[in-house]
């Protein structure tokens, strides 16, 4: 109770500039505590939600592996968030870069191993401090030492920490073939800016530590610029991602889980550009795993670098990604 009184004291003068680092979770009464609070898990979680997913979280199923391939597995959960972590567990335990682009995803128990079970390890941090509690289990691959996930030993935290750059993702293609990405794993925002390294020079949102209402938000030199409202610039839009339509005609652009009339506005917008390149075409990607669903059906261009397209099929249900792929 002390902790949380705290905590909610702290919450209240979070717009000062570093007050989010003198009320931070590990501040006196809270510290040396196995575990947070159920009730601040339940803040986070629910702050998190409306400050950067208030339309809904998306789902992933998704396939990936370690660096040397040998280690396979699948991830069958909700994104519950991708940002830019600069904490310091990351930065001492977890992640190889900082900051590092991290995802929460729920539940802790998402991720299945499918290939090479023996090759899984882990090792345990017996302390954590700071901005978690407990006890962390790190996997990866004894064989190459990819990191796979994070787990945590506080009940309260139902998710697993995982990274964008296991998954599998379809190649784009093009001469040499581009790598394929995701869109759903775009950061929303940097968190626990105050322990930077370097300044970030990019627009997203600049925690100074976490997410709770009222807390401190900084602009990329740290200075605090004001405080977490409900909901936050950049966050991610769920109905906007489903019903996106193209904007504009360019090689490259995406439709997410365009329905069967926005691929034929896409390919429309698009054709005019193929006249004259003679190369590109539109891919239908899964937007949870990245994957080709379908290829808009043309013939192979005559440098091979692409595909020229020539007609749109009956894709028929709404499917998750369009790509125009060159």
């Amino acid at each position: 109770a002390d902790c949380l009184s705290h905590l909610a004291w702290c919450e209240i003068r979070m717009p000062r500039k570093r007050a989010a680092r003198w009320c931070n979770l590990y501040a006196s009464p809270c510290a040396g505590r196995s575990e947070m609070p159920a009730e601040l898990w339940a803040n986070l979680f629910d702050s998190l939600a409306k400050a950067f997913y208030p339309t809904g979280n998306p789902d992933i199923h998704m396939e990936g592996h370690c660096k040397c391939n040998k280690l396979q597995f699948r991830v069958d959960g909700t994104l519950t968030a991708a940002f830019m972590c600069h904490c310091s567990m990351c930065r001492w335990y977890f992640a190889q870069a900082n900051p590092s682009h991290t995802l929460w995803i729920e539940p802790a128990t998402a991720l299945t191993v499918i290939e090479g079970q023996e090759h899984l390890k882990q090792w345990t941090v017996e302390r954590l401090s700071r901005n978690l509690r407990g006890q962390a289990t790190v996997y990866f691959c004894g064989t190459c030492g990819t990191n796979i996930n994070v787990r945590f030993s506080d009940p309260g935290a139902r998710m697993t920490l995982m990274w964008p750059w296991n998954f599998k993702f379809a190649e784009w293609g093009g001469t040499p073939p581009r790598h394929g990405y995701a869109e759903i794993f775009s950061p929303r925002f940097h968190a626990h800016y105050e322990n930077r390294s370097v300044d970030a020079e990019d627009s997203l949102p600049k925690l100074a530590d976490i997410w709770l209402e009222g807390m401190a938000v900084t602009n990329n030199a740290g200075d605090a610029i004001g405080s977490i409202t409900f909901p936050m610039p950049n966050a991610y839009d769920l109905q906007m991602s489903s019903d996106a339509v193209l904007a504009d005609a360019a090689l490259g652009a995406c439709v997410h889980r365009a329905s069967l009339e926005q691929l034929h506005a896409a390919w429309g917008a698009t054709r005019s550009l193929l006249q004259e390149a003679q190369t590109g075409g539109l891919v239908v990607l899964d937007g949870g795993t990245g994957t080709e669903v379908q290829r808009i059906a043309g013939t192979q261009s005559m440098d091979n670098r692409g595909w020229s397209c020539n007609q749109v099929q009956d894709f028929g249900d709404v499917v998750e990604q369009v790509h125009c792929q060159y």
